[in-house]
């Protein structure tokens, strides 16, 4: 017993060590503006193809190119200017960098660090303000689930 405690705290800092460097590179990388997705008719969506997917071009915007910073989704629920549905009536319109970092995947702005980022105006307006033609009168929210865009 005594060593399988000693193997679990040997190896607990080597995983802990991985995901930080895993979030800490993501915090570091510009996605492009016309970001690839392949999606199918399952709601799967990924950065690389997959058999039965449709490419689809995210609109990104680096607003924010320091380091750290992490990417905010643009949701709605109206499916016109869409890029691809999430379920339940929720669809992507595109994302956004923004100063912050990646925690388990999830974007953490700065200042908003485990927050409900979806009910925070600033997020909303910010959606409304880079993409209009998508995000019409108060259609969008914000959401920071996009770190599985650059893997495990």
């Amino acid at each position: 017993m005594k060593i399988k405690k000693i193997l679990l705290f040997m190896i607990t800092p080597l995983f802990f060590n991985h995901v930080y460097a895993a979030d800490k590179m993501c915090d570091s990388t510009l996605l492009p503006q016309e970001f690839k997705v392949y999606y199918n008719e399952k709601v799967i969506v990924a950065n690389q193809p997959f058999e039965g997917s449709t490419e689809k071009i995210l609109p990104t915007r680096n607003e924010f190119q320091g380091t750290p910073g992490c990417y905010i989704a643009c949701y709605s629920h109206e499916q016109n200017q869409s890029v691809y549905p999430i379920g339940d009536n929720i669809f992507v319109m595109g994302q956004i960098r923004v100063s912050g970092h990646y925690t388990n995947k999830i974007c953490q702005p700065t200042g908003f660090e485990d927050k409900d980022i979806s009910a925070e105006q600033e997020f909303k307006f910010k959606c409304e303000k880079v993409f209009p033609d998508k995000c019409t009168k108060s259609s969008c929210w914000a959401g920071g689930d996009t770190g599985g865009w650059f893997g495990s």
